[in-house]
């Protein structure tokens, strides 16, 4: 059995960064309809008309559709959902990650409030879109949530640990959700992202390249290794899948075999 999304409406929220369009690209290409949401969204419109003008070649593609939003904001979240289910027919899933990276806090060093605003800054876009997506989800009766998750907590970098704990609550979260839903065929689930070009972009910021990059963090992480943008694209592709029905409340690493 192949894996077919034709049909689907999927909605990808977050940063429009190298994985956010390989995402797109390999689930149009499997014929999924979608609609990237967030904010500053002029190069991601570029690339939606490119993924467009590829149907215009081979109409088994999906369709893609660029809709601005902030996502810390309920009422744009809401819109910019409501805009893609009456576009497409409806909302199939969501595959959110708007889950940020580190900003460098300590436990010792930071004050409550810092602690709490780290928090919500890591959190509090994730909650918003899946809330809000989960109400267009239901009225199919089946569907899919997919949180990304950066899985650093395991290389024990500096400035790393604090986000690691929140980042590993919407693990958590995955778990609850699942149970919650069970009787709605929706299935929630997580992948927990080893190292990948965002990551290491947005870490190593003054690196001439990705090799220089994986290079400075295996002085932390020798066991380090790069994770290719398409492999989590196939795996998050068969996770929105009808293949990965029996799979829910579950997070599955993707981080090329390092334990």
């Amino acid at each position: 059995m192949s894996l077919k999304l034709q049909d689907k409406t999927i909605v990808l929220s977050g940063t429009f960064d190298p994985l956010m369009q390989n995402l797109a690209s390999t689930l149009t290409g499997f014929g999924a309809d979608i609609a990237l949401i967030g904010p500053n969204v002029t190069q991601a419109r570029r690339f939606s008309d490119s993924l467009n003008d590829a149907r215009e070649i081979d109409p088994n593609f999906g369709r893609s559709m660029i809709v601005e939003a902030s996502l810390t904001d309920e009422s744009s979240v809401q819109e910019a959902l409501s805009r893609t289910a009456e576009s497409f027919g409806g909302l199939d899933a969501l595959i959110d990650s708007t889950v940020s990276h580190s900003t460098g806090l300590s436990f010792s060093s930071s004050t409550a409030e810092q602690l709490l605003g780290e928090a919500q800054a890591v959190l509090h876009r994730s909650l918003i879109t899946a809330q809000k997506a989960l109400k267009f989800i239901e009225c199919r009766q089946k569907g899919r949530v997919i949180f990304l998750v950066q899985d650093s907590w395991r290389w024990s970098l500096p400035g790393e640990e604090i986000s690691s704990v929140f980042r590993s609550c919407l693990q958590q979260l995955t778990k609850v959700l699942a149970q919650e839903i069970t009787e709605k065929n929706i299935t929630i689930n997580a992948v927990a992202l080893g190292v990948t070009e965002p990551f290491l972009r947005e870490r190593f910021p003054n690196a001439p390249s990705i090799e220089q990059a994986l290079t400075e963090l295996k002085k932390h992480c020798p066991q380090a290794r790069l994770v290719e943008n398409q492999d989590i694209s196939h795996l998050v592709a068969f996770l929105a899948s009808p293949l990965s029905s029996a799979i829910s409340g579950q997070t599955l690493t993707a981080n090329g075999g390092w334990i």
